[in-house]
């Protein structure tokens, strides 16, 4: 359902697995939602501010998003980044990438991504 309330989206993107959650990108509210696996129930949401239900990371535009060992990688399409957040770890999350055209890491826009383990 759209909207900004716990549970519906405005613009979801991409989905990933990670522990007991499902993760859904929700580009145009600058945020990801946690359900759990279980049943699908609204867990928590990861945010600039969070609500208090979540860590608090200042995402804009989240898109694509993928579970690795230590979290999750999520393309922000917005800050031309790509960032790891662990949902585990309330301190935030880790940027990689650089606005700065050919320099090393240089990202435009990332709506995609994908790792192998």
């Amino acid at each position: 359902q759209p909207g900004t309330a716990p549970g519906q989206f405005d613009s979801p993107y991409g989905i990933a697995h990670w522990r007991d959650h499902f993760f859904v990108s929700d580009s145009r509210n600058n945020r990801l939602q946690a359900f759990k696996t279980l049943d699908w129930s609204f867990a928590f949401e990861i945010s600039a501010t969070a609500g208090g239900t979540g860590p608090a990371v200042p995402l804009k535009s989240p898109a694509g998003l993928t579970a690795v060992d230590r979290g999750l990688l999520v393309a922000e399409y917005s800050e031309d980044r790509v960032v790891l957040i662990d949902p585990d770890d309330s301190t935030g999350g880790s940027g990689m990438g650089s606005r700065d055209l050919g320099s090393a890491g240089w990202f435009c826009g990332p709506v995609g991504i994908m790792a192998r383990g």
